[in-house]
């Protein structure tokens, strides 16, 4: 529970900066939710969490300094890695419980 509160407090940040600089708030909340991400790693024992993790750290890093000029799309760009992301955590959790249900049935 205690890393559901990371994403309001470093919003936190992303809006201070977005204050000054409007065209950063997307970027930077994409490298708060990515750093959210990865504590689903341990959580859930899914190493596709880093995948998407790193995903979204390198959209907002790579619009956050090199590319600032896509920050009012970076949004976008974050809710389609989601949206990619959706379907390949979906068909890997059915993956995961089709293996445990052969293991309950062998043992």
């Amino acid at each position: 529970m205690q890393s559901a509160f990371t994403v309001p407090l470093g919003l936190l940040v992303a809006i201070a900066l977005g204050t000054y600089v409007p065209l950063l708030f997307f970027p930077a909340s994409l490298i708060i939710v990515g750093a959210h991400c990865l504590v689903f790693i341990s959580l859930y024992g899914m190493k596709l969490f880093a995948v998407l993790a790193g995903a979204l750290i390198t959209v907002g890093v790579v619009t956050l300094f090199w590319l600032p000029s896509l920050g009012n799309i970076s949004g976008w760009l974050g809710a389609a890695v989601f949206l990619v992301f959706s379907a390949v955590l979906f068909r890997a959790q059915g993956e995961t419980r089709r293996i445990s249900a052969s293991r309950t049935a062998a043992g």
